[in-house]
């Protein structure tokens, strides 16, 4: 809340009666929870993998990019298809 909200007691007493209502203020964290979870959802749902383990490394497609090359060397610099592998 703003500064300028908190001194009115117009404001203060409607938000005082907003929590009140206890559906009302619980739903709304609701909603601020499942928007923050969306401001990730194309990190969760992308089609590239978080973390891959190939012959014993580590690597991080979802941070960085690895040509197709990095795992079966075949010289093609082209993006990887991690469900073949």
């Amino acid at each position: 809340m703003t500064l300028m909200a908190m001194k009115n007691p117009i404001a203060r007493k409607r938000i005082g009666r907003f929590k009140e209502v206890r559906r009302a203020y619980l739903s709304l964290w609701i909603i601020v929870v499942l928007y923050g979870i969306s401001l990730f959802s194309e990190f969760i749902c992308s089609n590239n993998p978080i973390y891959v383990r190939f012959k014993g490394r580590s690597y991080f497609p979802a941070v960085r990019f690895y040509p197709e090359d990095t795992f079966v060397q075949n010289g093609r610099k082209t993006r990887t298809d991690y469900k073949a592998l």
